[in-house]
């Protein structure tokens, strides 16, 4: 007898998630991926994997499984071999310097991969030679938000920020058809959010006449199916779907080709039958907006959110391939949760927040830089400057920026933060994780906004957040006059960036504008 499972591990949004036969893996703004074990869905010992700079956007296996490729807001794509033991970095692939990588897809039958990027750039790679063959600006007017393969690996279609659907010969990387007007940009200008081919519809990947059924969703609300035509080069729609009442973030079919699940911003998952076009069926378990939806191999669903949640759905089908709604497993509170600390821990955690940091020593900073902050670059320079417990208390932007030397406007508001969380909570460094406090303790100040709410900039709450083409998001205002003072260069890293174009970010200013209502209900 299985049921539902609900994973509270991550501590911002969950962006994406995917299977393997032996594993489900997710990825999230808080720079990490986790492993769990379809067995059980107990995390694996070396989860998560931390070792980036930024939130990871995308992630997927290859085609046998052998292999796991993320696509990060810092450019780049990592690709990794996971086993019961360890996740072993095989490549890493700098798509773009100063710019999102939004999405990543392996071939079918070859080796390659293709990454697309918030420049509007699409790159493409040969996963063995661990070399790029070619990058292209295939979408100049806006962010690739999705890039896969024909099920034949001849061609890769793309989808933009403005809604538009491209086709590209993977020999030559060359346009193979004009711009598809696929989905409106909505309010958000996110547009194309996914594009995903069926498994089983195509009976040949040879014959010059095949054909294979392609699903896209976009932030008109809406998710399409379309007919691909190898001869012709062309894609034909077949079929609009309408169920959601906000943007469509993603879909996916399943192994076997009988079912098709979207997510959405309206906080819901619906199964369709993608040859009688009919809605199977809708889940609303999540609190907010359901970033990626995933069937395993097998009988399970996953789906992600800004909740910071993943919800593992138990699918059982009948012979006829139909779901029957009632072997579908809901949440409830007597459901299983897999962050549950022991009553021993609680109190581990407990004597670990004495508020100490004032008595560090200069090592003890260092190592907190380190292994709290992530800023490890910085550790020799506070050292040198004997920064201990006491100085660290004292400590401001200016002195960062002019004393210690720490440029980037982004990783200033990173260590000041991270010292207002020593002063607010008085954590020492050998306090738990927020992840694993989250459960526990509530916030000192529960309607203080999230970090991920505030501009990088003003450290204020945002009204009207932009996404730049460095991939963060800023307060309007805020980061059209920075320009206009620097130049196009990234206040987050510092870097020349491509241009200047802004593009509104409605999922922020979604989850701004849900917090600040339940502020002014509460």
């Amino acid at each position: 007898m299985s049921c539902f499972l609900v994973l509270k591990n991550h501590t911002k949004e969950v962006n994406c998630c995917t299977f393997s036969k032996k594993y489900l893996v997710t990825c999230s703004g808080d720079k990490t991926v986790r492993v769990y074990s379809v067995l059980n869905f107990q995390e694996l010992p070396y989860s998560p994997i931390n070792i980036f700079k930024y939130g990871v956007n995308s992630l997927t296996f290859n085609n046998d499984e052998s292999m796991l490729a993320t696509a990060c807001s810092d450019g780049k794509a990592h690709l990794f071999c996971l086993t019961d033991k360890k996740a072993e970095i095989v490549g890493v692939f700098q798509h773009a310097d100063v710019s999102t990588a939004q999405v990543c897809s392996f071939s079918n039958r070859t080796n390659y991969l293709v990454t697309g990027s918030a420049d509007g750039t699409i790159a493409l790679w040969d996963i063995v030679k661990k070399k790029q063959l070619r990058q292209i600006s295939g979408h100049p007017e806006s962010n690739v938000y999705a890039a896969t393969f024909t099920p034949c690996d001849c061609y890769i279609v793309s989808g933009s920020g403005v809604g538009n659907i491209r086709v590209w010969s993977v020999n030559t990387m060359q346009a193979t058809m004009l711009p598809l007007d696929a989905h409106d940009a909505g309010l958000s200008s996110c547009g194309v959010s996914c594009i995903t081919f069926s498994p089983t519809f195509h009976s040949s990947l040879t014959s010059s006449t095949r054909c294979f059924l392609m699903a896209s969703s976009g932030h008109d609300n809406k998710v399409k199916l379309w007919i691909f035509n190898n001869e012709a080069k062309s894609l034909r729609l077949q079929k609009e779907l309408s169920g959601h009442s906000g943007p469509v973030s993603f879909c996916c079919f399943s192994a076997n080709g009988m079912h098709l699940a979207s997510s959405s911003f309206d906080g819901s998952i619906v199964i369709w039958n993608p040859s009688s076009y009919e809605q199977e069926l809708r889940l609303d378990s999540h609190e907010t907006i359901v970033t990626s939806v995933a069937f395993s191999k097998t009988n399970y669903l996953a789906s992600t959110s800004c909740d910071k949640k993943v919800i593992i759905w138990k699918v059982n089908s009948g012979t006829g391939g139909e779901i029957d709604k009632n072997l579908f497993y809901f949440p409830s509170e007597s459901g299983a949760q897999l962050t549950v600390a022991a009553p021993e821990e609680t109190e581990k955690f407990a004597q670990s927040l004495k508020p100490s940091y004032q008595d560090w020593s200069c090592e003890q900073v260092a190592s907190w830089l380190n292994d709290e902050v992530k800023l490890s670059q910085y550790a020799d320079i506070f050292k040198e400057n004997d920064i201990d417990g006491r100085e660290l208390d004292e400590v401001t932007a200016e002195v960062l920026q002019k004393d210690l030397g720490v440029v980037s406007l982004g990783h200033r508001n990173k260590i000041m933060r991270a010292i207002k969380a020593l002063r607010d909570g008085g954590l020492t460094s050998s306090a738990p994780s927020i992840s694993q406090l989250q459960d526990l303790y509530k916030p000192a100040n529960e309607g203080d906004p999230p970090p991920e709410y505030l501009c990088p900039i003003s450290l204020d709450i945002m009204f009207d957040p932009v996404t730049a083409a460095d991939g963060f998001t800023y307060e309007r205002k805020e980061i059209e006059a920075w320009f206009k003072r620097t130049g196009t260069i990234s206040p987050m890293t510092g870097k020349q960036l491509t241009s200047d174009d802004l593009h509104p970010n409605q999922t922020v200013r979604s989850l701004i504008d849900e917090f600040l209502s339940k502020q002014k209900c509460g």
